[in-house]
């Protein structure tokens, strides 16, 4: 099963996620949608003896994601959230690395558009790591 573009995929989001406040980080949703494109990349990895042991690691890390924002957004602090959003930083960066390993079986065209989501991804959460810790500054 393929996974829609971004904006199909958005509409098609059970109502119980996007009624979940965290459904309003960009990061949140682009994570999401996108740990659903890697599981498929996995999928298909994994048919290739040779990358089946990567494609694991891929979907593990690519999955994680969302997961660590999730798990950070739900923390008290601002101190926790920075952490865990922190590990969904490198989360994204392990599948990018992953990914480069199995870029001699993907298409060009589908490696560039995976690079290029991790790496946007990378810089929202980081600025989202920023803009944490600032209010971490600001609070009493």
């Amino acid at each position: 099963m393929e996974v829609p573009p971004y904006d199909e995929w958005e509409k098609q989001v059970p109502l119980e996620i996007q009624n979940d406040p965290i459904w309003g980080l960009r990061a949140y949703r682009t994570a999401l949608w996108f740990g659903q494109v890697v599981h498929e990349d996995a999928r298909a990895l994994s048919e290739i003896p040779i990358d089946v042991k990567i494609a694991q690691q891929l979907a593990e890390a690519g999955g994680a994601i969302s997961a660590d924002l999730s798990e950070g957004y739900g923390r008290s602090s601002p101190r926790e959230r920075a952490h865990f959003y922190e590990y969904a930083v490198g989360s994204a960066r392990e599948a990018r690395s992953w990914y480069m390993d199995v870029a001699h079986d993907l298409p060009a065209p589908t490696l560039a558009a995976r690079l290029s989501t991790l790496t946007a991804l990378i810089r929202i959460i980081t600025a989202l790591i920023n803009h944490t810790r600032r209010k971490r500054r600001r609070d009493p």
